[in-house]
């Protein structure tokens, strides 16, 4: 039996099952009745008038209630009507006669009872009527209690909603205060912002790098404009800033390991970042493109759901270069195959997850690019700590074994800052090289 025969018959037996109340003040009549339901697998109570048919509806509800129209005392229109208010689910039918059809169309009218049957009824139909009520008492109680669950588990949403927006405003509320009191350069700003992510333990600074060093590489070849560059590479940088303010079991583990609902609690962290960064107007445009990073080209991302060229270059940039990075982090072997094999897995998405025209830049650059390997231009050269001027430009950001940015790329070197490396450098067992504009190393 295939499954969709065992839901119909079990349907039906849910059906065939169902309680039916009996009224008529004709023993005859409820027996014809009681014989006939009974037969047809139903269950069968009876009651010789509405009075006991009342007491009958305090101790059990019934799926089908069916009563003569004719009674001594309470009618049956009277006793429907009562019915109708104490149990509004039950299905109501009424029994009449050829000469109380226009009293039983009124009563139908005022009295909100479902059918009536007329006597002498065939058996036939009215197993075909009790049985089509039955079904519809079986399923306004199966919509009901879906439209309970429903409404449960929208309470607990907006429940879950309510302590995910006070669990953020608590967490970014610190960040937010320092951001609005500090009157640095955004450059200083944003230098913080990444050392406060590589001495987090359950993230990797390392890893920042190589995303922003790509969006670098992908922004130079589009040629874009300085300023827009420098905030998508920064933006590559700090696109795992929003988890800093969530809960550290969301990305101290891999995200394979994660259950539904911590995964979309895990895709919030670019909102989160955004909230961080909204007291910063100057970098609008860098939170922009952390906020749009999980957007897909086909329109499936979140959270906005745009498609193709509407979501911001920026995002599109980012996104691929972080999960270009995500891909080789995964594998093991030598570099250069693992870039290819890299390249060919974002390439089976290109289209759906990845804009195709920046998957093919991505794919035409050199490896060597792409790992780091820089070729030295010939206005630069590079000279230990001992070595530096006051006037230097650091051509190359400084970082500690920790990944802790030191010197940010454009430092103009003075005496106070030459002194402070050479300290910091009496403390370690390897010297530094340090990249710096040739015009300046030779400036006294």
């Amino acid at each position: 039996m295939t499954t969709s025969e065992l839901s119909v018959s079990s349907q039906t037996n849910a059906e065939a099952r169902a309680s039916i109340l009996c009224v008529d003040d004709e023993i005859s009549i409820l027996k014809s009745l009681q014989r006939l339901l009974m037969a047809s697998g139903f269950d069968v109570v009876t009651a010789t008038g509405g009075e006991q048919g009342l007491l009958l509806l305090e101790k059990q509800e019934f799926a089908v209630i069916i009563s003569d129209m004719r009674m001594p005392g309470m009618t049956g229109a009277e006793f429907l009507h009562l019915v109708a208010e104490r149990c509004p689910d039950s299905q109501r039918l009424v029994l009449t006669g050829y000469a109380d059809i226009d009293s039983t169309i009124m009563a139908i009218n005022q009295g909100q009872i479902q059918r009536y049957i007329q006597k002498p009824w065939r058996n036939e139909e009215l197993i075909v009527q009790v049985r089509e009520s039955a079904e519809k008492y079986g399923l306004v109680k199966q919509n009901k209690e879906l439209q309970r669950r429903l409404s449960a588990q929208n309470h607990k949403l907006k429940e879950l909603n309510l302590q995910l927006e006070q669990h953020v405003q608590k967490r970014t509320a610190q960040l937010r205060q320092v951001l609005k009191q500090m009157e640095q350069d955004h450059q200083s700003l944003l230098d913080l912002l990444f050392n406060f992510i590589s001495v987090n333990p359950h993230l990797n600074g390392h890893f920042a790098q190589h995303i922003a060093r790509t969006c670098h590489l992908l922004c130079s070849h589009l040629q874009l404009d300085p300023k827009e560059k420098k905030q998508i590479v920064m933006a590559g940088l700090l696109s795992q800033l929003g988890l800093l303010g969530m809960d550290t079991e969301l990305y101290s583990k891999p995200f394979r390991s994660l259950d539904g609902n911590e995964r979309q609690q895990f895709y919030t962290h670019p909102a989160m970042a955004q909230l961080m960064l909204l007291p910063a107007s100057h970098l609008a445009l860098m939170s922009d493109v952390i906020y749009h990073q999980y957007e897909r080209y086909n329109g499936t991302g979140s959270p906005d759901h745009l498609v193709g060229t509407d979501i911001p270059l920026g995002s599109r940039i980012l996104a691929l270069s972080r999960d270009f990075w995500l891909m080789i982090d995964r594998q093991e072997g030598q570099q250069d195959s693992a870039f290819a094999n890299a390249i060919q897995q974002l390439k089976m998405q290109q289209g759906s997850l990845y804009d195709p025209v920046l998957l093919n830049i991505l794919s035409s650059l050199p490896v060597e690019k792409l790992a780091g390997a820089e070729i030295i231009a010939s206005s630069h050269v590079q000279v230990s700590t001992g070595e530096l001027k006051v006037g230097m430009v650091l051509e190359r950001p400084l970082y500690n074994e920790s990944r802790i940015l030191l010197l940010p790329q454009g430092h103009v070197f003075t005496g106070a800052s030459i002194a402070k490396l050479c300290q910091i450098e009496a403390k370690r067992e390897k010297k530094w090289t340090l990249l710096v504009s040739a015009a300046k190393a030779t400036a006294e």
